[in-house]
């Protein structure tokens, strides 16, 4: 029997055998609820087919289920959303934050607590509906970068969500950015790319976080990373410009040798790239494989061939909050907590 014979298996052998990525068996194995059941079952039947034993300390580290009685049945909490991006424009334009909004109001909806909706562009209007705020608590949505209360001014329990875990009004449930690209980048390279790019729009907050992930990933497992393109995406609106993708992909397409796999920041980027593509006559997913991230569908449906998805899982953000707002309540002087949810690979159907 040779040496590599004995030796253990790990997680990345059971992705690899499974052909997902190590969060994807990370997951499976401490949260197998949130994970795709044919995904899950190619990662049993990998654990099985290699006699994986998870370690003892991977088992401790599975997240305790937080506590759903707190507030009494029937006390309302609110959604406020803070800044200046309303509901309509959360629906039409940001699918993964109506998703978060969607399984907060689920969650809600179980723990037979009513639930509203309120906007506040800035803490000037936070201050006006102050009293007509629900006592039960907030979840809050919003991209700012809160600084303290101001002095003298109190609010109920409140769990921030997406985005960064920077609030100090309050308790925070949010996703893994930096893992995301990290997710794409294991997802590229076990397709077999070796010359990795990013697009992403902007070098700042969350997709220059994802863009990390993803450089420092693809490049320990052994990858190139293009350097990027200082082209702003988004010159005048939150819509990407065709323009400013056109000159973005030309630029990366010189790079040599010859990019073989792209990581998408953001899904709404992703049919803008494949008509550009098109354009050059550049096939997606037989020339140059795509990975893109959120899970926005109405951004994905569509797109032929379909691409690889890093879901953040705006959902269960939303409904892990309410979760956490109700174990607030029953907890209030336990220290501020942040809870992160993994983000996870969903592969295309298969033909």
């Amino acid at each position: 029997m040779n040496k590599d014979s004995r030796r253990k298996p790990t997680v990345r052998d059971v992705a690899r055998q499974a052909g997902v990525s190590i969060g994807t068996v990370s997951n499976a194995l401490n949260r197998p609820e949130y994970i795709h059941p044919d995904t899950l079952a190619k990662v049993r039947k990998a654990i099985a087919h290699l006699n994986f034993i998870p370690s003892p300390g991977a088992q401790s580290r599975r997240r305790k289920p937080i506590a759903k009685k707190s507030v009494s049945e029937g006390e309302s909490i609110g959604i406020l959303l803070l800044g200046n991006k309303d509901l309509h424009w959360i629906v039409k334009e940001a699918p993964i934050y109506a998703y978060a909004l969607h399984g907060a109001e689920q969650a809600a909806t179980q723990l037979r607590w009513p639930c509203q909706i309120l906007h506040a562009r800035d803490m000037q209007d936070v201050k006006e509906i102050w009293p007509d705020l629900p006592k039960g608590g907030l979840v809050l949505l919003s991209k700012d970068d809160l600084g303290p209360l101001p002095e003298g001014f109190s609010l109920p329990p409140i769990v921030k969500i997406m985005g960064f875990s920077n609030t100090r009004w309050g308790d925070c449930c949010t996703y893994n950015s930096y893992g995301a690209g990290r997710v794409a980048a294991e997802y590229l390279w076990e397709s077999g790319c070796r010359i990795g790019a990013c697009i992403g729009g902007v070098e700042r907050g969350v997709p220059a976080i994802r863009m990390q992930g993803f450089d420092d990933a693809f490049t320990t497992l052994g990858g190139k990373v293009a350097p990027r393109a200082d082209i702003n995406l988004f010159p005048e609106s939150h819509l990407p410009d065709e323009a400013a993708m056109l000159k973005t992909v030309k630029f990366l397409l010189k790079h040599k040798p010859k990019i073989d796999g792209i990581f998408v920041t953001a899904d709404m980027l992703a049919p803008l790239l494949y008509r550009v593509l098109g354009k050059l006559d550049i096939q997606p997913q037989k020339d140059i494989k795509i990975v893109t991230c959120n899970n926005e569908r109405p951004y994905l449906a569509g797109l032929k061939p379909e691409p690889a998805v890093v879901d953040i899982h705006g959902e269960m953000i939303g409904a892990e909050a309410v979760k956490l707002l109700a174990w607030r309540k029953a907890n209030p002087h336990e220290p501020r907590r942040t809870l992160v949810i993994e983000p996870t690979l969903v592969l295309p159907k298969a033909k």
